[in-house]
């Protein structure tokens, strides 16, 4: 019996992901996210329809295990790449503790904190530094995912931010291929997280995707949210479609959105001058939108490519086409 099964609850949809092996999915199922947050802390009624959905996709996937893996929202936790001395473990936890003690505004008390090196020089020769991936969670968003997984009547392993899930998720694709840009577009957030090999460089959350969309193509075409989402499905953004009036709609938040993946290519740059980024990965809901890949490379100048998971991975026929979006629950299950 598998050790535990990933669980993805996005603003949309919930994703829940068992793996037999580490090549073939034991169950696999996706469902509407009914209160449309990816957060938990929810009042009462909006927390039981939720639970509901999660109890109703474990019982339709037959998934063996009851522990689970979950995954917070970036925008609930506070997390950091830090470049640091070489140092004792005992040295590197007060560090670390120091550094988070400017930025999280909330006291030493009142967060979980783990952190895990993610380079170390194999020689120190002079001031050699070594990076080190830390997150801070608020102990009361931990207790309100605690409580939630109570009400499924699942067993928490481990819960963990979602940039760490996706570079797991896309680990297959990344290895071997120089620097590359994971880019999630989702409903209600886009994560960006550069990677090379299994090694995490930098990380970047905006509040620009699927819904932002959703709402500007509503308010340009005084239509209702559920059509607007109809017209974003059906034509995305490209030009050709209805004399590209839904690309002209989105083109400002496009270009905000290419602002911050060039900003992230300059942080990268300035920080590790002898690399580049060499491509983007694009995943998320937003790797099914029309016309979407073409306008990023136009854009950016990178190669970009949609991610797949499923590469590697045997999955139903069904599902298979809908890799990009389970690739935080692949990550996730992954042991």
């Amino acid at each position: 019996m598998p050790a535990y099964f990933g669980l993805d609850i996005g603003s949309s949809s919930v994703k829940i992901l068992e793996l037999k092996g580490d090549k073939e999915a034991d169950a696999i199922a996706l469902a509407v996210n009914p209160v449309g947050n990816s957060n938990v802390d929810l009042p009462t009624k909006q927390r039981a329809d939720l639970a509901e959905v999660v109890k109703s996709l474990v019982k339709e996937s037959g998934v063996k295990s009851r522990n689970v893996v979950l995954s917070i929202p970036e925008s609930l936790v506070f997390s950091r790449i830090l470049k640091l001395p070489i140092m004792s473990t005992p040295e590197l936890a007060s560090a670390i503790k120091w550094e988070l003690d400017q930025v999280v505004p909330f006291p030493p008390d009142k967060i979980d904190i783990s952190w895990v090196v993610i380079d170390k020089p194999k020689k120190v020769i002079g001031n050699e530094k070594m990076k080190v991936f830390v997150v801070a969670v608020p102990k009361k968003v931990t207790e309100a995912y605690v409580k939630f997984l109570a009400l499924t009547g699942l067993e928490p392993v481990r819960i963990e931010n979602e940039i760490l899930s996706l570079a797991r998720g896309l680990a297959q694709l990344t290895a071997n291929k120089g620097v590359s840009l994971i880019l999630d577009v989702g409903a209600s957030s886009t994560k960006m997280v550069v990677v090379e090999e299994e090694q995490i460089h930098l990380s970047h959350v905006v509040p620009l995707a699927g819904m932002a969309m959703t709402r500007m193509i509503a308010e340009e075409f005084k239509i209702p949210l559920n059509q607007a989402e109809e017209y974003k499905r059906a034509y995305g953004v490209d030009k050709q479609q209805v004399e590209g009036k839904i690309y002209m709609t989105l083109s400002g938040l496009i270009d905000s959105l290419v602002v911050e993946i060039k900003k992230v290519m300059a942080n990268f740059a300035n920080t590790e001058g002898n690399k580049q980024i060499e491509r983007i990965i694009l995943v998320g809901g937003g790797a099914f939108l029309k016309g979407f890949t073409g306008v990023l490379v136009e854009k950016t100048g990178l190669d970009v490519v949609v991610g797949d998971p499923f590469s590697k991975v045997e999955v139903p026929e069904k599902i298979k086409s809908l890799g990009a979006v389970f690739t935080t629950a692949l990550g996730l299950s992954i042991s």
